[in-house]
């Protein structure tokens, strides 16, 4: 695997609101490290794709099986939305991604692993803190939300992302789904805390571990 060899540093990104955003290759792989901490890498995803097949799953149960409405929050390395653009139900992807370092290293070195995905006629990138575009949403926007920002409520390398996983943040990203829409977010940690205030906003919630991360899902 890529991240057992020499890692090079391809890249350095110094922003006085996000931090520092460092780029390396290992092998044919690359790694994000965003302010000292691993965020993500080209060799994973396997557990962002299965937090996605899992929406779109708890969507198509709702009896929803065209013309869905998609928002990823974060872009990381591209394979989530990938992911989506997989689904021919799905009919537009919104990923808002703050960092515009991410975007361009999507456009010169992830693309081939995430299939060109930002050049896919369904993708609408929008380069924004993600709290602040829920904020200026409509209500009832989407079918699925996946969010997958930071390394979930316990684990985070921007302080204010803190935001998203709490009353206020909850109960907008809730609005904005459509009835019988489910929202699905990363963690590498487990959070019972977490969980609890789920249940008092949606309908059904469910956990699942894949490999070292902890997916929650809830549906409105």
């Amino acid at each position: 695997m890529g991240h057992n060899l020499d890692k090079q540093l391809v890249e350095r990104y110094k922003d006085p609101h996000l931090g520092e955003m460092v780029l390396r290759r290992c092998g044919e792989h690359y790694e994000i490290i965003f302010n000292g901490i691993f965020l993500m890498a080209t060799y994973g995803g396997r557990s962002e794709r299965e937090m996605v097949r899992l929406t779109l799953e708890e969507i198509g149960r709702a009896g929803r099986s065209s013309g869905l409405q998609i928002l990823i929050g974060g872009l990381g390395v591209g394979y989530s939305l990938q992911e989506a653009l997989r689904c021919r139900a799905v009919e537009r992807v919104v990923v808002v991604e703050v960092a515009p370092p991410i975007v361009e290293w999507n456009r010169r070195y992830f693309a081939p692993f995430n299939g060109h995905a930002l050049a896919d006629g369904r993708t609408e990138l929008v380069i924004d803190d993600l709290y602040l575009y829920i904020e200026g949403a409509r209500p009832a926007s989407y079918d699925g939300i996946i969010l997958d920002i930071d390394n979930g409520p316990d684990w985070l390398v921007l302080a204010r992302n803190q935001r998203l996983y709490t009353g206020a943040g909850l109960r907008r990203i809730r609005d904005l789904l459509r009835p019988g829409g489910c929202v699905s977010l990363w963690s590498l940690t487990h959070n019972a805390a977490f969980t609890a205030e789920l249940i008092q906003l949606f309908s059904t919630v469910r956990e699942e571990k894949v490999d070292d991360a902890y997916l929650y899902l809830a549906q409105k």
